[in-house]
């Protein structure tokens, strides 16, 4: 009898302990759940604003950059970073005998004087259309098979403003505890993958060293 009656108390324990774990459980999945739904708000309002920030004011500005690229550790010629044209000539080279491309127009090129290092000054330039830029980007990862222009860097120019998103962008992403979750990528919100969870910080830290008024790629990467 005292035999029946432990098993009775151990199942009626069993019972009770299987519908308090099941309660916690839905009480987990419900507050996951809850937490998922927040994080997926937030991101959606960030990106929301997020792109009206970067569309700037300035349409002029927007359109010419829309059509302009940035070129970093491409070589100096002789006569460059004062002559304009020394600079073109340098660019359309590059586009010729690294990229293979015969129909882009460079409109105007300009380089930066470099004085605090060894390396080449960052080369800005124009092309005529926003289609010849997006065709010489598709092309870009042709400069890693080049001896010549393998260790060259090509990115799309970025306004001041944009720029200034991206990181406003990166510190609300942090500060609202979601940088966990997702990062800044390009001007984009991207998700974090468990494969490359770390993306983002390697991102930030690579936009930290770069100079202001690009983004994007080395040449041979995507």
């Amino acid at each position: 009898m005292e035999s029946n009656l432990e098993n009775k108390l151990t199942q009626k324990m069993k019972s009770s302990m299987d519908a308090r774990l099941g309660e916690v459980r839905q009480e987990m999945n419900e507050k996951i759940t809850e937490v998922r739904n927040e994080v997926e708000m937030r991101v959606s309002q960030l990106k929301k604003s997020y792109a009206n920030v970067a569309e700037g004011k300035d349409s002029a500005m927007v359109s010419n950059i829309s059509k302009s690229i940035v070129i970093k550790m491409l070589p100096e010629k002789r006569g460059e970073p004062n002559d304009a044209d020394a600079t073109k000539n340098n660019v359309n080279a590059l586009i010729r005998d690294g990229l293979r491309l015969r129909d882009i127009k460079v409109v105007s090129a300009k380089r930066k004087q470099n004085k605090n290092s060894k390396n080449p000054g960052v080369v800005t330039f124009t092309l005529e259309t926003k289609e010849q830029k997006e065709k010489l980007i598709k092309e870009k990862s042709k400069l890693k098979s080049t001896e010549k222009y393998k260790r060259v860097y090509i990115e799309e120019e970025m306004s001041k403003e944009q720029l200034s998103a991206d990181q406003n962008m990166r510190t609300i992403l942090k500060e609202t505890g979601i940088d966990r979750h997702y990062y800044v990528h390009n001007g984009n919100i991207r998700k974090r993958q468990t494969s490359d969870e770390n993306v983002g910080r390697r991102e930030h830290r690579r936009d930290d060293t770069r100079g202001r008024g690009s983004r994007g790629m080395r040449g041979g990467r995507h």
